[in-house]
């Protein structure tokens, strides 16, 4: 897959920045660090196995990824 496409997410920041999170058990690896240095945006990276998939641990780091980012509506 072109890396035009697997960057698409850091094409959409261009447009309208924020965080977000990729998990991905194949790309991440492969085109994970070169996405994160395309945005300012935080972001976070997750590669989970794939005979496992996303597992609580992963949920946890989107967790605590997802706390510490400033709220929106301004509370």
């Amino acid at each position: 897959m072109a890396l035009s496409a697997i960057a698409s997410p850091s094409l959409n920041q261009a447009r309208d920045p924020g965080p977000f999170i990729w998990a991905d058990d194949d790309e991440v690896p492969v085109h994970g660090e070169t996405v994160s240095e395309a945005v300012s945006e935080p972001v976070l990276l997750l590669a989970p196995t794939s005979a496992l998939g996303l597992t609580p641990a992963h949920l946890e780091q989107a967790r605590a990824f997802l706390a510490g980012l400033p709220r929106m509506d301004g509370a």
